[in-house]
């Protein structure tokens, strides 16, 4: 019973092997993810997002507003780029504004954004100049100083209605 068991050096066992290859995979991949937060741009963080909160109220604010006075917008995007809007309300003391500024912001790109202001060119018809929105999800507002209307939407579209009370 005078059995010899002789012994392996270290690096011919696998469990040195087993715990040091899964530390080098953890070191690995925290080179890997310290690599990504350096260099990646995160376009979604606003640097101001103090402002951005207060502002939230301003807005709900302007669409209940716009939610009182049973506002409708259609807008016609026309193939020369040419945008026509046509705003109806049945609160006859509503006050048309001369200007309405059109907000287009692209759901994920934020270069492709569109800001345009509108003018009046009738008693609720108003009229501006835009490039387009390419295929994709488009997040469109229509506002002024005293209402907000909003609509999410699926590009290329031709006709888009944004009312007040379905909120778009």
């Amino acid at each position: 019973m005078n059995e010899r068991h002789e012994m392996k050096p270290w690096y011919r066992e696998p469990w040195p092997w087993v715990i040091i290859g899964s530390l080098s995979f953890v070191v690995i991949a925290c080179f890997f993810t310290l690599g990504l937060a350096i260099w990646s741009y995160d376009g979604l963080v606003e640097d101001d997002y103090y402002k951005k909160g207060l502002a939230i109220n301003q807005t709900l604010a302007r669409a209940a507003r716009s939610e009182a006075l049973s506002l409708t917008a259609s807008l016609s995007l026309l193939p020369d780029g040419t945008v026509r809007m046509v705003l109806e309300t049945p609160d006859e003391t509503f006050i048309v504004p001369d200007d309405v500024r059109l907000k287009v912001v692209h759901a994920r790109f934020p270069d492709q954004d569109r800001n345009i202001v509108l003018r009046r060119v009738g008693d609720n018809t108003f009229s501006g100049e835009m490039v387009p929105p390419s295929s994709g999800r488009w997040h469109v507002i229509l506002e002024s100083d005293d209402w907000r209307l909003n609509k999410n939407i699926d590009a290329p579209v031709k006709e888009i209605v944004i009312s007040a009370q379905g909120r778009g």
